[in-house]
């Protein structure tokens, strides 16, 4: 975790949220230790979770604000290139292209992330 903390510090005070769209213990514990590498890394990295009604979300998938910071993207490609080093199924960084979603407030902590990473079962 340190490792990836200090590779990822790079792109510190990068703004992104990490949420667990299921509450089994697998979902929220990586979630919880992503939130814990990325704000050890200097990120802006709220964790949250809940569930999003019409949406299903599965394993680990990035996507990066449109519009956002130009620097979000490079922080997203080394975030994925990280996590698939150590053996994670990620799917990304891809263009996050559902404003409306965000915007709407059904995922508050998201709302203003460049880069969002959203967990759900395999």
């Amino acid at each position: 975790q340190r490792e990836l903390s200090e590779k990822l510090a790079t792109f510190a005070g990068v703004t992104a949220s990490v949420f667990c769209a299921s509450s089994e213990a697998e979902v929220t514990g990586l979630g919880g230790v992503l939130g814990g590498v990325l704000q050890h890394a200097g990120w802006v990295a709220p964790v949250s979770s809940g569930v999003i009604g019409g949406v299903t979300v599965s394993g680990v998938n990035v996507l990066v604000r449109d519009g956002g910071a130009p620097s979000s993207a490079q922080a997203a490609q080394l975030l994925v290139d990280l996590l698939r080093a150590i053996g994670l199924d990620v799917s990304g960084p891809a263009i996050d292209q559902r404003k409306a979603l965000f915007a709407l407030g059904m995922i508050p902590s998201q709302t203003y992330a460049d880069i969002k990473i959203m967990i759900g079962s395999k």
